[in-house]
């Protein structure tokens, strides 16, 4: 299930300096094209996360033990150029100004800038997060959108907390076979995975809990308009709920590159601007002074969310939860597409 039409008018209208008038007609075109990039979305990370059965499927087989699974599935893939594969494979305009390939290293957003680091790098400061937000009464860990178990995985091992269950809400069903057939391999540890819809939240399967630790990676970047109910859901989960959302949206603090995703992206689903047209006509400029420039269009071009910076300043201003913590554009091996850290609390 997709966003509705009213969800969609409801998600608009939460946007307060926005005055979109849309006619009915309008608004049921562009949630209908919405709905139908979605489910080819979910196509395409279906097909993604099946590449990942036979590996582990394999590797247990063989009668590696979960560490070694996790730390082989992990391994970053060699690259034969600056640029991530997400990139070349969209045939962009590229301007690389100073940036010059090295043998070994690779191109990435790095604390809000272009840094050119050692490809085998890898940024762990979400699970370090995640570990220092496991308090000593969290019963329950929920990420939603899990892909194959990366980040649960690698909490359980960061932390060694065997005593709170593992939730995997995930919409594809390989990628929830990946991680049952991973945490299976585990003796005396609670876990279970779950169906989920960003579209559709329900979240009655959670259960009763004490504190609830849920977090996103890289999941509601593929939903462009979260509805309200995602939120309220989370709020409701238990009587203490922390919330880590680690997601590409530094972008959305700029009005002005707001207004501009916001009004290009509608164009697109509406049928109001040619496809591609953006794509062909923006060049992206690898300089620092582009940055929020180069993410926005990358947004733009993949049809990310644009709405979650502004549901989280909405709970917060509402008092239905604390900003704790809020990093800008910490890391990304695509360059474009830049991850910020957001961590809440409910009051």
């Amino acid at each position: 299930m997709a966003i509705s039409a009213q969800e969609l008018t409801e998600a608009i209208q939460d946007i307060k300096h926005i005055q979109a008038n849309l006619s009915d007609e309008y608004r049921e075109s562009v949630a209908k094209s919405i709905r139908d990039s979605q489910i080819n979305r979910k196509s395409i990370y279906e097909k993604s996360w099946n590449t990942k059965v036979a590996s582990i499927d394999s590797m247990v087989a063989s009668g590696k033990d979960f560490g070694a699974i996790v730390r082989e599935l992990i391994k970053p893939v060699p690259r034969s150029g600056l640029l991530s594969p997400a990139i070349n494979r969209n045939v962009l305009n590229i301007d690389l100004g100073d940036f010059e390939y090295t043998p070994g290293q690779k191109l990435c957003a790095f604390d809000g800038r272009y840094r050119q680091i050692d490809e085998n790098y890898m940024d762990f400061r979400l699970i370090d997060c995640l570990k220092d937000c496991l308090a000593p009464d969290v019963d329950c860990v929920v990420e939603f959108g899990a892909g194959w178990g990366k980040n649960l995985s690698l909490l359980l091992i960061g932390s060694g907390r065997s005593d709170v269950e593992f939730i995997a809400c995930e919409p594809s069903s390989s990628g929830r076979y990946c991680f049952e057939k991973l945490f299976s391999q585990l003796a005396g540890v609670k876990f279970s995975s779950q169906p989920f819809d960003f579209s559709d939240p329900k979240m009655d399967m959670i259960g009763e809990r004490k504190h609830v630790l849920a977090f996103t990676s890289a999941a509601i970047e593929q939903v462009v308009f979260l509805p309200r109910s995602f939120m309220k859901g989370l709020l409701n989960l238990a009587e203490k709920v922390t919330l880590v959302f680690y997601e590409p949206i530094g972008w959305q603090r700029s009005m002005d590159h707001f207004n501009r995703v916001f009004s290009t992206v509608l164009d697109e689903y509406g049928g109001k601007s040619v496809p591609g047209a953006y794509k062909n006509g923006y060049v992206f400029k690898f300089s620092d002074e582009y940055f929020l420039d180069n993410s926005s269009s990358w947004a733009i071009l993949s049809k990310y969310n644009i709405n979650l910076l502004n549901i989280l300043n909405n709970v917060v201003n509402e008092e239905k939860a604390a900003l704790l913590g809020v990093h800008y554009d910490i890391y990304s091996s695509n360059p474009l597409n830049p991850y910020s850290l957001f961590i809440l609390e409910k009051k």
